[in-house]
């Protein structure tokens, strides 16, 4: 097993994946955001979507 890069993977290995922020809900009594995954498997045409508190993703600051 290996990532995207070729590098190998083993349990207890931390990841990181890709997401974008779809959806808020502010009047929730947590943080919760929708995530879509923006790194799809090869060949899937389905979106893979996730709901999560806002504290367990860190963003990620552009470069321009």
């Amino acid at each position: 097993m290996h990532d995207r890069n070729g590098k190998p993977l083993a349990v207890g290995d931390e990841v990181v994946i890709h997401g974008k922020v779809v959806e808020t809900f502010p009047n929730a009594t947590t943080c919760n955001i929708r995530l879509e995954l923006t790194d799809r498997q090869p060949g899937g045409t389905m979106p893979s979507f996730y709901t999560l508190t806002s504290n367990q993703v860190e963003k990620v600051e552009k470069v321009e």
